[in-house]
């Protein structure tokens, strides 16, 4: 039942677009000494989906992380910024 639903989610019929967040209340996080300032976690692209988005959120900050193939490379660099206008818009 599983690798069938895999499969379905899976599917360019099912979905051309695939966000994920993740939120960490670890508190702080560090590597070695530094304190960690942002945290991208890669999505990775599925067959037949030419776009996955990933956004982080740790304390009071969001990292939006975009991943694409190499036919809507220009996406990736203009949707975190849309992402981050329509939370401002939603902003009380």
């Amino acid at each position: 039942m599983s690798d069938a639903l895999g499969r379905y989610a899976d599917s360019p019929l099912y979905s051309s677009l695939l966000c994920s967040s993740v939120a960490t209340y670890a508190g702080p996080l560090s590597l070695g000494s530094a304190r960690l300032t942002g945290l991208a976690g890669l999505a990775p692209l599925s067959p037949g989906h030419p776009l996955a988005m990933t956004m982080t959120l740790h304390d009071a900050s969001a990292t939006v992380t975009v991943v694409t193939d190499h036919a809507h490379r220009r996406l990736a660099a203009r949707l975190p910024a849309l992402v981050r206008e329509e939370i401002l818009a939603m902003r009380p």
